[in-house]
């Protein structure tokens, strides 16, 4: 049966009334967003038929709720086909069958996983010469892209929280989907050569409209989604020194040419300024030249002051999925091997279209489909596809998977590394224990039992043949 709260956790909560029954366990790892904040600390009421949660601290509103939707959203049955109960063993044994008859199967979910299981998996892709999509949203290797053409000028939140006297939102609102991240790192936080904390920065906040994090900035400055490339263009050349026409500037940027000017020399009299911007805001492919100005602006900055880029990450170790397919495919994701050989295939790697379009005929899953952005049409072409999920959520209702194998979940209750947005890696500290295995275990099997199928299958062609 699936883990219940005895109560509703909350951030505000200091820690429980101690008892003989609870302990604390401290250096927890929240995955609520990229943040990835390590600080939290978890109160478990040992005396319960399972250990629960009962409280928490330096937890922020979005680390709350992905503590309760981690807790409640457990398989009721370790393992389950087309539906009905089974054993682990069947489960593996099914799973193996259908990567073993597919032609191209498309495997998904790899931010769900830890590194030692992103790297079982990556080989499990290889074997079964898969389709890899790290990434869930259609859009998401642009930036690899635009960082592989540019560059990119960039460092850990540390030296931005020590460092950092100048700090820019350049379409990012992490007062709302990085609640900690003022705080830990940006605006808030107290470091080494900022001894005063936010007195001894100044904030900048550019966005299409007024954000929570606009309010608290010392300026904000309001720019057209359409004009955002020109924007970034006109901001290039005034901190180059290059000449430009006002007139046509304003008309191309909407922008008071005064502002943009302002801006620039802010820019460049800053000690060290961290630009912080937002992967989610850019999905189209056009938006592939607006990262690159981006990059090159902040590379242009470094010519008179130290300048660095900063993403604000996604939750879960989705910076992990990047980092072990690079290591062992030598792509960043997108990656097709039904050649035998790894090939990059950025621009098709959209998980809904090609399961719309019949280019993969199975899928292998390492979270519940519903993360996927066009989780309409996953769901009505994955009826029709044999699809394996390997994960500890329930799936949404109306959709039964081929294959289910219920696993630990990545922070709660599975051991392991993830790593940071600014390539950090963090070793977790689970509070709770899981009678579930780890996602890494049940890859290895899958894989065992594929190479035993394969094998099989290629002693009996050989059995077969007549001279």
């Amino acid at each position: 049966m699936p883990n219940s709260i005895p109560e509703p956790l909350s951030a505000a909560n200091d820690h429980a009334a101690s008892t003989t029954a609870q302990a604390v366990v401290a250096d927890v790892v929240c995955l609520g967003c990229g943040c990835l904040c390590d600080d939290i600390e978890v109160v478990v009421d040992r005396d319960r038929e399972k250990r629960a949660i009962v409280a928490t601290k330096n937890t922020c509103d979005l680390g709350v709720k992905w503590f309760e939707r981690e807790i409640v959203q457990t398989y009721d049955y370790p393992a389950m086909i087309d539906g009905s109960p089974a054993t682990i063993e069947a489960a593996i044994e099914r799973s193996a069958n259908i990567l073993s008859t597919a032609r191209r199967p498309l495997v998904l979910g790899l931010e769900g996983l830890t590194i030692e299981a992103q790297r079982s998996a990556v080989d499990l892709v290889d074997a079964i010469r898969g389709f890899l999509v790290t990434r869930s949203r259609p859009g998401t290797d642009i930036a690899h892209r635009a960082v592989q053409r540019v560059g990119i000028v960039g460092c850990t939140l540390g030296e931005v929280r020590h460092r950092a006297d100048l700090i820019v939102h350049w379409r990012s609102d992490p007062v709302v989907t990085h609640p900690r991240h003022g705080e830990r790192y940006g605006a808030n936080s107290i470091g080494r050569f900022i001894p005063r904390g936010r007195a001894d920065r100044r904030v900048i906040s550019v966005d299409l409209e007024p954000t929570a994090t606009a309010a608290q900035a010392d300026e904000f400055i309001k720019i057209s989604s359409g004009n955002e490339y020109e924007t970034l263009v006109v901001l290039r050349a005034l901190v180059r020194g290059a000449p430009i026409d006002r007139g046509r500037a304003e008309r191309r940027t909407g922008i008071d040419f005064d502002i943009l000017k302002r801006l620039s020399e802010t820019l460049k009299s800053a000690r060290y300024g961290a630009w912080i911007w937002d992967e989610s805001k850019y999905n189209n492919e056009s938006d592939i030249l607006t990262i690159e100005s981006i990059l090159a602006l902040v590379g242009d900055l470094n010519e008179t002051s130290r300048f660095v880029a900063v993403e604000l990450g996604g939750s879960a170790n989705r910076a992990g999925a990047t980092a072990v397919s690079t290591w062992r495919s030598g792509y960043p994701g997108s990656v097709d091997f039904a050649s035998g050989a790894p090939r990059y295939l950025p621009e098709i790697a959209d998980p809904a279209a090609l399961i719309e379009s019949r280019e993969v005929d199975a899928i292998l899953t390492f979270q519940n489909l519903d993360w996927i952005a066009d989780l309409n049409a996953i769901k009505h072409a994955a009826r029709v596809l044999p699809t394996i999920v390997v994960s500890h959520m329930n799936e949404p209702s109306g959709f039964v998977p081929s294959v289910s194998i219920a696993t630990a979940s990545l922070g709660l209750n599975e051991e392991g590394t993830i790593i940071r947005v600014d390539g950090a890696a963090l070793s977790l500290n689970p509070p709770l224990e899981s009678d579930r295995p780890s996602a890494a275990i049940i890859i290895k099997e899958i894989h065992k039992q594929f190479a035993a199928e394969r094998a099989q299958k290629k002693d009996d062609r050989i059995g077969n043949r007549t001279y």
